[in-house]
């Protein structure tokens, strides 16, 4: 027989990248504007009692980064992060979330998932909350909870279908204990019904009659935008989507006017996956000498020489994520 779980002792912490590893003042600036008109009126109109941690570069240049905590700034519970790596999100994900599990003595630690260019009904992270306290009621600690259904949505196009997910990038989550090791970016979130299942943990799906998520596909994303676009032609149940299918997702659309006049006049990225895939071989590289440097074993020659090529990587990594949209990579 289920019991009730107590709402007070089940914590809910959403994370939300921005740029890690990306330099470039044209994608920073295209991108906070398609933030400005999509992600963040979601956040500020969300219910649910979730804590917000933004996820961003420690060497995010200063004046984007202003712009963006001004955009936070109304933003309830919201705090941004430094990463020296994208790799470390777990590890920091995890951190923070038991720092603030012991400060208020949660049970339950629900991890959410979402980028800062999609959108989000208004009580997507209530219904989150409200599926996790289902599930601890039942006797079960640890679960994946996933918004499964949405709309693709080609602002640019203007265009759109119905899409069902079992593991979209936008309000993905994972229940667990606070001293679990695992949060929802220890495994990639298209996975998450795989990794339940083999470690024998429920999954629930979230209907879209209680949330739903708009997913923005557009010329700065990781893909190359032509594949994006021959996916949308060869989708027969491709509509234009009208104000009313829009309605339920809370997008500024002064914002979004104002970004799309912007989009509209750069060149999407052709290199978008290669610039990553190059970004991550960095990123290895520097955490296998990052392991050589703390290591108690190496001697000191080695360690010196470990730091000093951290130090050449950080560079290379900056290089490219300086060209990411200006210039290719």
């Amino acid at each position: 027989m289920s019991t009730a779980a107590d709402p007070a002792r089940l914590g809910h912490v959403v994370a939300m990248r921005f740029g890690i590893g990306v330099f470039d003042p044209a994608w920073l600036e295209y991108r906070l504007r398609l933030f400005r008109a999509t992600m963040l009126p979601s956040l500020r109109c969300q219910h649910g009692h979730f804590r917000l941690v933004v996820m961003i570069d420690r060497q995010m240049p200063a004046g984007p980064r202003k712009r963006l905590e001004a955009l936070l700034s109304d933003v309830a519970s919201a705090s941004v992060l430094e990463l020296e790596l994208h790799c470390d999100r777990h590890r920091v994900l995890g951190e923070q979330g038991r720092t603030l599990a012991d400060a208020n003595a949660w049970s339950h630690l629900v991890t959410t998932r979402i980028d800062d260019d999609d959108c989000l009904s208004p009580y997507a992270f209530a219904a989150i909350e409200n599926a996790a306290l289902g599930l601890v009621a039942d006797g079960h600690d640890r679960a994946g909870i996933v918004i499964d259904s949405g709309l693709r949505y080609y602002p640019i196009e203007d265009m759109a279908f119905a899409s069902t997910e079992q593991g979209s990038s936008v309000g993905t989550s994972l229940l667990t204990l606070p001293s679990d090791p695992e949060t929802i970016f220890s495994f990639n979130h298209r996975r998450i019904g795989e990794e339940c299942e083999a470690r024998g943990w429920p999954m629930h799906f979230v209907s879209r009659d209680i949330a739903s998520w708009l997913y923005l596909c557009h010329r700065y994303s990781d893909e190359h935008h032509a594949k994006r676009l021959e996916k949308l032609s060869r989708k027969r149940a491709a509509f234009r989507p009208s104000p009313d299918d829009l309605a339920g997702f809370p997008l500024d659309h002064d914002a979004l006017r104002d970004w799309l006049d912007h989009a509209r006049s750069v060149p999407p990225l052709t290199e978008g996956a290669k610039t990553t895939h190059r970004l991550a071989e960095v990123e290895a590289e520097i955490e296998r000498h990052r392991a050589l440097a703390a290591s108690q074993v190496a001697g000191d020659a080695e360690q010196r020489a470990a730091l000093k090529e951290i130090e050449a990587l950080h560079a290379e990594r900056r290089r490219i994520g300086t060209l990411v949209a200006s210039r290719r990579a």
